[in-house]
């Protein structure tokens, strides 16, 4: 087989192959979403979770307040246990 022939060939292979990633991407982009697919709110990336489901509004004192507070409980529960 010549050069040629298999320069030929790898260009071909290229352009199939970025054909079927182009032509893929564009019908999954025109598939219709389906229609018990949940809405998704644009999401906090810090902590991955959705804060337009909340109920009530998050503030880090509150976060710190309630972690100080399992861990005092975890260290008296700890306590008891050892008596």
């Amino acid at each position: 087989m010549g050069d040629g022939l298999r320069i030929f060939l790898s260009i071909l292979l290229v352009v199939l192959l970025l054909g079927a990633f182009i032509g893929t991407y564009v019908w999954n982009k025109k598939t219709k979403k389906p229609d018990n697919c949940p809405k998704c709110e644009i999401t906090c990336a810090g902590c991955m979770l959705n804060c337009a489901d909340r109920e009530e509004e998050v503030s880090i004192e509150k976060i710190t307040k309630n972690l100080t507070e399992g861990i005092h409980q975890e260290d008296a529960a700890r306590e008891t246990e050892g008596k």
